[in-house]
């Protein structure tokens, strides 16, 4: 299963009622008055009122009013929404499945105390299926696209044979297949498989500019055997697209290589805070094609990249994955600052998340480890401080039910 978080979606009753309920009413307000309203109703309510009037709808589609919008969204914690892509039976007489995307909805249950002491917890109010319409150009099912990545509601998907990107915003149902990427040199390799594709795809939002942006990232293929018995490895090339403009560019990749070695982004994790992040290595520049012994990668790291700015970085992992004790199945947001969860490597039921404290200093930044605790199978998403969403282990009754258990109550 692939799972992404998403802030709150409405669904299309409540839209419904909203809407009708507030469409007269607003119309005779003053315009300061019916900002307030319009900046708290749910996305999809707030696109039919784009069609009251031409006043409304040059409020609405102001950056300062989106910003607005998306700040009143992103301090709602009443509901929330995770995407997910998960396979299915395709009728119950029959072994095939098929995979789909789907919406789980959940909301807050706020009036739960336990021996006087407030337990928020999470119940699931209901499921949509995610559809890609055919009218966006593209023709691909289900199965063929992955999770980039999302910001502010905002979903970046792909199609990784094809090379198709697609934005969309699925609270109001607005898709966007992206023109084709400029030459990058995944096509250099003799055999270039495709998860250079998908590992080398980022998405974010650039808050200087309030744009969506698209990082793709090319992995030039060595220039093989020098005459002293040495592969030469390049350092990675990057374009970036933005929404706004509806266009490629390369941007510099100066910052991924050092005199000695160059840094490879491997897998991307998540955008937090004006910053892309992926699981990453750092390599020789020149590797010994005659020594067995000789490693290719150094060391992993993780790898940002600043949508502001459009530098790359790098901050190593904490030392006890380095030993190792610990290895790594994901960054993730953890009480408001980019964490990092590892499993340990002799009891894979334990899990450890580390902090980070500080970017810079001599290693890129500093990791407090703050928790550790025990799960029968791997989490699929931390989408809460405290709660996690865990998929049921396939060899029980309770294989392909999705749990939500809190850290803190231990209450599944």
């Amino acid at each position: 299963m692939i799972v992404c978080y998403v802030i709150d979606q409405e669904d299309d009753r409540e839209g419904k009622v909203i809407s009708e309920m507030t469409l007269e009413f607003v119309k005779t307000i003053d315009e300061d008055v019916g900002e307030e309203i319009l900046s708290i109703l749910p996305p999809k309510s707030l696109k039919r009122f784009q069609c009251v009037s031409k006043r409304w709808y040059a409020l609405i589609t102001t950056p300062r009013f989106v910003a607005k919008h998306l700040s009143n969204s992103m301090r709602n914690d009443l509901s929330t929404s995770v995407l997910m892509k998960r396979r299915v039976h395709k009728d119950t007489n029959s072994d095939k499945t098929q995979e789909l995307f789907s919406f789980l909805h959940f909301r807050n249950d706020e009036d739960n105390d336990v021996d006087g002491v407030h337990d928020e917890h999470s119940f699931l109010s209901s499921i949509q299926e995610f559809h890609i319409p055919f009218s966006t150009g593209v023709k691909t099912r289900a199965e063929s696209l992955i999770i980039i990545g999302h910001s502010n509601g905002i979903i970046c998907l792909a199609q990784a044979a094809s090379g198709e990107v697609i934005i969309c915003n699925p609270a109001i149902h607005e898709y966007k297949l992206l023109p084709p990427s400029p030459h990058l040199p995944d096509s250099d390799w003799p055999c270039s498989p495709l998860f250079r594709f998908r590992d080398g795809l980022g998405f974010g939002h650039d808050p200087n500019f309030n744009e969506y942006k698209v990082i793709n990232i090319g992995f030039p293929a060595p220039e093989l055997s020098t005459p002293d018995g040495f592969n030469i490895y390049n350092p990675p090339k990057a374009a970036v697209y933005t929404l706004g403009t509806d266009s490629w560019r390369e941007i510099s990749t100066d910052s991924l290589e050092t005199e000695t070695t160059i840094l490879w982004p491997e897998q991307f994790q998540m955008h937090f805070k004006d910053m892309c992040f992926w699981r990453g290595q750092e390599q020789h520049k020149e590797l010994d094609v005659l020594d067995d012994d000789e490693e290719p990668f150094i060391r992993e790291v993780i790898i940002m990249f600043d949508t502001g700015d459009e530098l790359f970085h790098n901050i190593m992992l904490p030392d006890e994955f380095y030993y190792p004790n610990y290895f790594v199945p994901n960054l993730l947001v953890w009480k408001d600052s980019v964490a990092l969860l590892g499993i340990q490597i002799c009891q894979p039921s334990s899990y450890g998340i580390w902090v980070i404290d500080e970017f810079g200093g001599p290693n890129g930044g500093a990791w407090t480890k703050h928790i550790t605790f025990e799960l029968p199978v791997e989490p699929l998403i931390f989408w809460k401080s405290d709660e996690v969403l865990l998929n049921g282990p396939n060899d029980t009754d309770y294989r392909g039910l999705i749990f939500s258990y809190n850290l803190g109550t231990k209450k599944l």
